[in-house]
């Protein structure tokens, strides 16, 4: 059964850091995460924020949530090799479906690496969906 739904979400990209009394299963992007070069820096700690590529979020046009209002947050990393990473659900919306299509979206998304000392670095980042279902 097909219905059409209108779904009309909008992207707040939120460069952030948890506070570490709110963080919720997160202590993976909490903490300084040093794998080899591989250093996860908070956004105030690099030079250049990381670019995100608006046109590279993937929207569905219906969801499972009729008459639905919510906001999802997932927290990321982009790494400087260009993949999005450790993608967690920080804030559930209260729409089991809209929150695993949010994560979905997170992890798809195309950037321009953030910049320290004329190097890519990998940065923290979270991106904050709102939406409202009419149907």
């Amino acid at each position: 059964m097909s219905k059409k739904l209108l779904a009309v979400m909008t992207l707040i990209l939120v460069a952030c850091l948890m506070p570490a009394h709110q963080a919720l299963a997160v202590t993976q992007l909490d903490k300084p995460e040093e794998s080899g070069d591989d250093r996860v820096y908070r956004p105030d700690e690099v030079d250049e924020k990381a670019v995100i590529d608006r046109k590279s979020l993937d929207y569905p046009s219906s969801m499972g949530c009729k008459g639905a209002t919510g906001r999802a947050l997932v927290l990321t990393v982009l790494r400087k090799t260009g993949q999005v990473t450790d993608a967690v659900l920080r804030i559930e919306s209260g729409c089991e479906d809209f929150d695993r299509r949010a994560v979905k979206a997170a992890l798809k998304v195309k950037f321009k690496p953030a910049m320290k000392d004329g190097q890519p670095v990998s940065q923290r980042m979270a991106f904050e969906f709102n939406f409202t279902v009419h149907g």
